[in-house]
């Protein structure tokens, strides 16, 4: 049985590699956003059973997704219909493709064993594909406060986040989804292809979808537009509440 939900609570879910503080400019006010202590999950399956607990303790009503976070958002999504809102960010209900879309589970076996030696090559190497030719100055701004930016190498989530990436695949639960989906998504993302923002759109009855040209998989830091965007999503979220 769920707990009465809390209008005005967002529960995000953070990507792979970042710390916390990558994603202030995205928790607006009045908004009261909850983030769950994932950091420690060593495997697949701890990282959701914590979600799960954390979501039900947290009584949101809204989810929010960025990349990683975004596969835990449509499987909160298919399973509880109390979910009226879910804004996803760079997402994919299936992230290793061997087709030459996104990043196949070989490069992140390589991942998984570089970071037992030399983790902060490892998540530098992450953010260079995270950003598009044209953004390399939000990349060089980011790497020289790389402590603040990226999480601990000693993060038990850089390994157990890697190993959820290879085997999560939500696709199936896409059609039991009755809120509304709001996607934002990059052209230039190669970590997350706008294909694959694309998929969910084709699977998810009430969806919408704003595309960046040009933008990568950090289109929040990068994209001129975005913030404009998400206010205004937010705001129309906020409306309906409102009413």
């Amino acid at each position: 049985m769920e707990k009465q939900i809390s209008l005005r609570k967002v529960f995000f879910l953070p990507g792979w590699g970042f710390s916390e503080k990558i994603y202030k400019t995205l928790f607006l006010s009045p908004w009261e956003w909850y983030i769950p202590m994932i950091w420690d999950c060593h495997s697949p399956e701890t990282i959701e059973k914590q979600v799960y607990h954390a979501f039900l303790s947290s009584r949101a009503s809204i989810v929010c997704g960025y990349s990683l976070g975004s596969l835990l958002a449509l499987d909160l999504a298919a399973h509880f219909p109390s979910i009226s809102d879910i804004v996803l960010i760079s997402p994919t209900a299936r992230f290793t493709r061997e087709d030459k879309t996104g990043f196949s589970s070989r490069i992140l076996d390589r991942m998984q064993k570089k970071l037992l030696y030399a983790p902060y090559t490892v998540l530098e190497d992450f953010l260079w594909q995270c950003i598009a030719p044209e953004e390399k100055d939000i990349a060089k701004y980011l790497l020289a406060r790389k402590k603040q930016v990226f999480l601990s190498p000693f993060t038990p989530f850089l390994h157990s986040g890697l190993e959820a990436l290879k085997i999560w695949d939500k696709r199936n639960l896409l059609s039991h989804i009755k809120g509304r989906v709001w996607i934002l998504s990059g052209t230039s993302d190669k970590i997350c292809p706008v294909i694959m923002s694309q998929e969910i759109m084709t699977l998810v009855s009430h969806s919408k979808i704003k595309k960046y040209e040009g933008a990568g998989h950090l289109l929040f830091l990068s994209h001129p537009q975005f913030q404009k965007d998400w206010q205004e999503i937010w705001h129309h979220i906020g409306e309906r509440y409102d009413r």
